[in-house]
């Protein structure tokens, strides 16, 4: 798709939606094909079973959870929790106990990161001797060069990430 990798660490993305404005057309060895484009814009889809597969995965728990020491085993969900928030409920093990979570998480963008912040967590009765570190994590998204990510809406199936660009080479 033109050249976008759009995350870091190989997490699957359901849909994209790109719309591409005052493309410029040159001739090829196949007839014209675009290779300019003043604005380009679009949207993400990444699906709340994506966001779960990628937490199952060794080395995105070790990211996210990088300098927690006692809590290992993560296994979360994802789900639409109303208000542009996201629901994220599982379990850790944290120093040999297994736990049950429930957060109330905001997500917005920053740079070339999407952001889970946890507004709100229930289940971890020792909540105090883990550091908040714990409750936030990025996840980092790559674009091309002149193209940014602008905003992300929790959607009923998933998180929406919107992004633009102008005066984008193609190809």
């Amino acid at each position: 798709m033109m050249g976008f990798l759009f995350s870091d660490d190989g997490i699957r993305i359901a849909k994209a939606d790109v719309i591409l404005s005052g493309i410029a057309l040159t001739s090829g060895p196949h007839g014209y094909q675009p290779s300019f484009a003043e604005i380009i814009e679009g949207t993400l889809l990444f699906t709340f079973a994506d966001l779960k597969a990628a937490f199952a995965r060794p080395e995105f728990a070790k990211h996210v959870l990088s300098g927690v020491s006692g809590v290992v085993r993560p296994d979360f969900s994802f789900s639409d929790g109303g208000d542009n928030r996201l629901r994220v409920t599982g379990s850790i093990d944290f120093l040999g106990r297994r736990f049950q979570l429930s957060a109330s998480s905001r997500v917005r963008i920053e740079g070339r990161r999407l952001v889970v912040s946890a507004a709100q967590v229930e289940g971890l009765p020792m909540l105090g001797a883990i550091p908040v570190q714990v409750m936030d994590f990025s996840l980092p998204l790559s674009m091309p060069e002149g193209t940014a990510l602008t905003g992300v809406t929790v959607v009923p199936d998933g998180l929406l990430v919107k992004f633009e660009g102008k005066d984008k080479k193609l190809g």
